[in-house]
């Protein structure tokens, strides 16, 4: 697995793991009354966040991408196999 396909992933995790904190503090954490606007307003970023993660890994831009990137690969694959004969 190649670094920037690492970094994809732990990024979605880590999206994840905040917006399911951010739920749990809202739902179940007592926020002050001045601060409750604030972890509305995060929670609903998040919530954008999260769906665009997954519209990403589950849509069809992450297969796009893994279908260009085999594409390229099979470039290189026929022009090594040209320059070889």
């Amino acid at each position: 697995m190649k670094l920037k396909e690492k970094f994809m992933y732990a990024l979605a995790a880590l999206v994840t793991l905040v917006f399911l904190a951010l739920v749990i503090i809202v739902f179940w954490v007592t926020v002050p009354e001045p601060n409750r606007d604030l972890a509305n307003f995060l929670l609903g970023q998040f919530a954008a966040i999260v769906t665009m993660v997954y519209t990403y890994f589950f849509g069809s831009s992450k297969g796009s991408a893994d279908k260009t990137e085999n594409e390229l690969e099979l470039r290189k694959l026929r022009s090594k196999d040209e320059n070889q004969t």
